[in-house]
């Protein structure tokens, strides 16, 4: 009699558990939804910046300086083991998509897809708890989709440990011991496995390197290289239109507002006058800084001024754009060395009180002409704060040359 008692209660365990299952796959399936479609969109704004060039990516989530998925894409960080990291994401939520689509239409024998997403969950959570922190510690610049991806597997987890709290052995052991079980379909599961595990490996990188090569057979010299070039000055000084920007090495906008001026000057050869003036948003040699902001923008200011002294700063600017993550003194060298640079020189260069003075010379001009942020550029006289696409400098050269007529 006590054996039937059990196994009615047991039944009747079941049957709760299984009435929560399915009240919980809805939202958890929207969660990981969300997840999906935020990844899906990331992996397509990685390849569009890895093939078009951060400066030529427009996005609904560049929003600001530090809030900017643009420049997440364009980060070194945002690879890992030479795969972008929202693909990881993106067949994270499809297995787990996956998997509770299959147990709540009966198509697997799997019942305990609440316990299975609730590790992969917890596994999920160190590693966005990682990403945020190499967003906003080394990258300095949140990405909003990241962090929805973030805040829905957080919330996925809260929901499932809230609602399992009650059997929280079953709720991390259960999906594990039934994927153990003969009938559970350990040969489905081992395929799975294997397609992601493969796809690594096989078709991945390759699809990846294929939308973010270049054309084959185009190989295109460096613009500076075509122009008229002294020290921070590129183009002829006759051009139609003038331009100085004031720019911070270390800021995301610029780094972008620079490739689209590349990309001007390389367009439109002969039609541009551009001068780079220095003003990092640092308080270690700008004065309207008051907290660390861009804590090596100083010191990479003053390497690129010396560069410009050995006739090398367009190769070296480029560089200091390219990896405006790391711009620590040991990392300025090695670029140095890369573009051929008297690095002995270069040191004295930039620990000299007259190059130190030249900088901080360029932001008192920032702040006597009105400059609060970077980009700020003075086209013609005109002031133009942030970044613009190209299209835009391609009106504002139509413009300028028939005004020169």
């Amino acid at each position: 009699m006590g054996r039937k008692r059990r196994s009615e209660g047991e039944r009747a365990g079941d049957s709760a558990i299984e009435r929560q299952r399915r009240a919980l796959a809805a939202p958890i399936l929207l969660l990981l939804l969300i997840g999906l479609l935020s990844s899906a969109y990331l992996f397509h704004l990685f390849l569009k910046v890895r093939s078009q060039g951060a400066g030529n990516v427009e996005s609904f989530c560049a929003v600001s300086d530090t809030l900017n998925c643009v420049t997440v894409a364009n980060s070194s960080y945002s690879v890992f083991l030479g795969l972008p990291i929202a693909l990881y994401a993106l067949e994270f939520f499809l297995l787990a998509i996956a998997l509770v689509a299959l147990s709540v239409t009966r198509s697997w024998r799997l019942r305990a897809w609440d316990s299975l997403i609730f590790d992969l969950y917890a596994l999920s959570l160190p590693i966005c708890g990682l990403l945020a922190w190499i967003s906003a510690t080394q990258i300095r610049s949140l990405c909003l989709l990241c962090t929805a991806i973030y805040a829905s597997n957080g919330l996925g987890f809260a929901i499932l440990l809230v609602a399992g709290r009650k059997r929280l052995k079953g709720l991390v052991l259960d999906g594990p011991r039934e994927l153990a079980g003969v009938g559970a379909g350990w040969g489905s599961l081992l395929a799975l496995v294997a397609v992601v595990g493969l796809s690594q490996i096989g078709w991945a990188p390759s699809l990846v390197k294929g939308f973010t090569d270049a054309p084959a057979g185009r190989v295109e010299r460096p613009v500076w290289e075509g122009l008229p070039a002294s020290g921070q000055r590129l183009g002829p000084s006759d051009a139609p239109l003038k331009i100085e920007e004031f720019t911070d090495f270390q800021c995301p906008h610029c780094g972008n507002a620079h490739t689209v001026m590349m990309e001007v000057m390389r367009k439109f050869p002969g039609k541009v006058y551009l001068v780079h003036r220095d003003f990092p948003l640092d308080m270690a040699c700008n004065p309207k800084i008051t907290r660390p902001f861009h804590p090596n923008a100083c010191l990479a200011a003053y390497y690129g001024r010396c560069a410009a002294q050995q006739g090398k700063y367009w190769a070296y600017d480029e560089l200091l754009f390219q990896n405006r993550e790391r711009l620590e003194e040991e990392n300025l060298k090695a670029l140095a060395g890369k573009v051929g640079l008297d690095l002995a020189r270069l040191e004295r260069c930039a620990a000299s009180a007259e190059t130190q003075n030249a900088v901080l010379e360029d932001i008192r001009e920032g702040l006597r002409r009105g400059v609060e942020g970077t980009p700020t550029l003075f086209v013609n006289g005109e002031k133009i704060v942030g970044m613009r696409p190209l299209e835009f400098w391609e009106e504002r050269i139509r413009e300028a040359e028939k005004a020169k007529r």
